[in-house]
Protein backbone atom coordinates (compact mmCIF):
# COMPACT_ATOMS: atom_id res chain seq x y z
CA UNK A 1 0.00 0.00 0.00
CA UNK A 2 2.04 2.82 1.55
CA UNK A 3 4.97 0.86 0.42
CA UNK A 4 4.55 1.59 -3.34
CA UNK A 5 3.51 5.23 -3.31
CA UNK A 6 7.15 5.93 -1.02
CA UNK A 7 9.01 3.28 -4.15
CA UNK A 8 7.50 6.13 -6.73
CA UNK A 9 8.19 8.67 -4.39
CA UNK A 10 12.15 7.43 -3.72
CA UNK A 11 12.26 6.86 -7.37
CA UNK A 12 11.84 10.27 -8.16
CA UNK A 13 13.93 11.86 -5.57
CA UNK A 14 17.16 11.56 -8.01
CA UNK A 15 15.91 12.82 -11.12
CA UNK A 16 14.50 15.26 -9.01
CA UNK A 17 17.58 16.22 -6.97
CA UNK A 18 19.57 16.50 -10.42
CA UNK A 19 17.27 19.33 -11.62
CA UNK A 20 15.81 17.34 -14.16
CA UNK A 21 11.90 17.76 -14.63
CA UNK A 22 9.51 15.23 -15.55
CA UNK A 23 7.37 15.04 -18.43
CA UNK A 24 3.58 16.21 -19.12
CA UNK A 25 3.11 12.42 -19.44
CA UNK A 26 5.94 11.11 -16.81
CA UNK A 27 3.65 13.36 -14.00
CA UNK A 28 0.68 12.94 -15.45
CA UNK A 29 1.76 8.87 -14.90
CA UNK A 30 2.69 9.24 -11.24
CA UNK A 31 -0.03 11.28 -10.58
CA UNK A 32 -2.52 8.17 -12.08
CA UNK A 33 -0.58 5.56 -10.09
CA UNK A 34 -0.62 7.52 -7.25
CA UNK A 35 -4.74 8.13 -7.79
CA UNK A 36 -4.73 4.11 -8.42
CA UNK A 37 -2.92 3.04 -5.13
CA UNK A 38 -5.18 5.29 -2.86
CA UNK A 39 -8.17 4.03 -4.68
CA UNK A 40 -7.09 -0.01 -4.52
CA UNK A 41 -6.20 1.26 -0.69
CA UNK A 42 -8.31 3.59 1.00
CA UNK A 43 -7.09 2.95 4.38
CA UNK A 44 -4.14 5.72 3.93
CA UNK A 45 -6.55 8.19 3.47
CA UNK A 46 -8.02 7.31 7.02
CA UNK A 47 -5.01 7.27 8.21
CA UNK A 48 -3.59 10.34 6.77
CA UNK A 49 -6.62 12.39 8.15
CA UNK A 50 -6.36 10.43 11.40
CA UNK A 51 -2.48 11.88 11.24
CA UNK A 52 -4.07 15.28 10.16
CA UNK A 53 -6.91 15.47 13.17
CA UNK A 54 -3.85 14.63 15.41
CA UNK A 55 -1.31 17.50 14.72
CA UNK A 56 -4.46 19.92 14.62
CA UNK A 57 -5.84 18.90 18.42
CA UNK A 58 -1.95 19.42 18.99
CA UNK A 59 -1.47 22.56 17.48
CA UNK A 60 -5.14 23.90 18.96
CA UNK A 61 -3.49 22.78 22.75
CA UNK A 62 -0.42 24.58 22.05
CA UNK A 63 -1.85 27.91 21.36
CA UNK A 64 -4.49 27.26 24.03
CA UNK A 65 -1.47 26.76 26.30
CA UNK A 66 0.37 29.42 25.25
CA UNK A 67 -3.26 32.04 25.40
CA UNK A 68 -3.35 30.38 29.17
CA UNK A 69 0.19 31.59 30.06
CA UNK A 70 0.21 35.30 28.44
CA UNK A 71 -3.12 35.59 30.46
CA UNK A 72 -1.36 34.50 33.63
CA UNK A 73 1.20 36.95 33.03
CA UNK A 74 -0.86 39.95 32.40
CA UNK A 75 -3.45 39.16 35.55
CA UNK A 76 0.07 39.21 37.14
CA UNK A 77 1.21 42.29 35.67
CA UNK A 78 -1.55 44.14 37.26
CA UNK A 79 -1.39 42.82 40.30
CA UNK A 80 -3.91 39.73 40.42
Amino acid sequence: MLRTALIVFLALVPVMALGETLTEAERAEVRDLIRQHLIENPEILAEAFEVLQARQQSAQAEARAEALSELAAAVAAVGG
